[in-house]
Formats: C-alpha cells, structure tokens, sequence
C-alpha cells in the first residue's frame, strides 16, 4: 500500500511539473518578451562582438567606419529579428557601424523606430539638454559651430572640430568612453602622443595624410571629448 501511495505521489509531481513546462511554453509563444530599445542596443551590440569573434578575418583592417547589416546577425542566428526583440519591431530598422582607430574597434548599434525611439549621439544629447545662450556662462553656436563659455573671462571650450570628427567615427568615443571610460581615453591619447613624438623627431610617416599638425588635433579634441563626456557623466548623475 506505501509503495502503491509513493508512486502515485510521484506520478502526480511529474505530471505537475509537465503541465507547469507546457504552461510557460505556451506563454512564451503567445506572450513573447520584448526589450526596452536601450536594451536592444545592447544586444545588437553583444551579437555584433560575438559575430566577429567567430568571423575574425572580417574586421576592418584600415582605420575608418564600416557597416554591419542587422539581417548578418540574424542569419548567423546570434540575435532574433527585431519583431521578435522590439514590441513595434516591425517598425523599425537596425544596423551596425564599425569603427576601427588605431587598435580600438567600436561597435555602435543603431535603431530607426521613427518617432517612437532613435540612436542619438552625445552631439545629439549635449544639443538637445543645453539651450544656445547669448549671455552669460552655457551653450553658445557661431558659424554653425558650439562651445561652452564659463564664467570666467575667456574660459570657452569649443566642439565644433569635435562634432565633426565624432560623427566621421559614428559616435565610437562615446560609446568606447561608456564602456572603457578613462582607460579608453588613455590609449587614444597614448596612441596620438607616440605618433607626435615618432613624426617630430623625423622618423617615416606611417599615416601617409596625416601630418603633425592632424596629430595635434586629435589630441586636442581626445582631450575636448574626454572633458564634454565628463561633463554630460555628471550631469546625468544629478537628474
């Protein structure tokens, strides 16, 4: 009688535990979860490093910035469509750039979700949190270009050399600077400083078009993105 009950104990646990698999499989088809589009980013991102370390031999080898289609992802089965990971993802549209500069790619996700949600670049954001002033300390545009003005006389950044070089490199240091933060800063201008010293004491130009005055600058403004990222870090963290 004992054995008769504990098997009947038993039957009926494994066939909860079958109802209970059946039940969340059924939930898992009909209620399918979906993503924030931050959330997204970061998988369309994570897929895109897994892709190339199964596919080294397609990484960029010249410094510059390079696309990735959504669908190559998809069809190496390392990321779902986008119907299946955004609620309205047959509304939007994906893609990948690729950034290579000196030894540092950057893989920078970005989704069209028309008014509902775009990729916005740290131009964008600086843009779109600070109003132009004309007095005083803020924001300030001359000739299509931005800087900062402080409070001190002649105490001005400007970004419009930034604005430009961060949109031909698709955003990378903002994305390198959220994920590496100053350590990342730290290459790039170790990498630009080796450079400078290599071409002022005469030896061969490796970067055939680029001179010591394009070395300087990008010193300069690695220098400028380092201290705008800065400052939009701590304005993010008093909201």
């Amino acid at each position: 009688m004992e054995k008769k009950t504990l098997f009947m104990l038993c039957g009926s646990v494994i066939a909860f535990l079958l109802i209970l698999l059946f039940g969340v499989l059924l939930l898992s088809i009909f209620n399918p979860k979906y993503y924030t589009y931050e959330q997204a980013e970061q998988l369309i991102k994570e897929a895109t490093e897994e892709y190339y370390q199964l596919n080294p031999a397609g990484l960029p080898v010249d410094d510059g910035k390079y696309n990735l289609s959504y669908e190559a992802l998809v069809q190496a089965e390392l990321i779902k469509p986008l119907n299946e990971v955004l609620e309205d993802g047959d509304t939007c549209s994906a893609s990948i750039t690729i950034v290579k500069q000196e030894s540092i790619y950057s893989y920078i996700p970005i989704l069209n979700c028309g008014d509902a949600y775009t990729t916005r670049s740290l131009v964008d954001k600086i843009l779109a949190d600070n109003q132009v002033v004309t007095q005083d300390s803020g924001l300030y545009q001359d000739n299509g270009e931005y800087y900062f003005k402080g409070k001190v006389s002649n105490n001005y950044v400007a970004f419009g050399s930034y604005e430009k070089k961060n949109k031909d490199y698709g955003d990378s240091f903002h994305i390198s600077f959220e994920e590496e933060g100053m350590a990342m800063v730290r290459i790039r201008l170790g990498d630009k400083l080796n450079r400078f010293k290599a071409l002022s004491r005469g030896n061969e130009q490796m970067v055939k078009d680029e001179s010591i005055r394009d070395t300087l600058m990008d010193l300069a403004n690695y220098t400028l993105m380092a201290v705008l990222e800065m400052e939009v870090a701590t304005d993010d963290d008093s909201e």
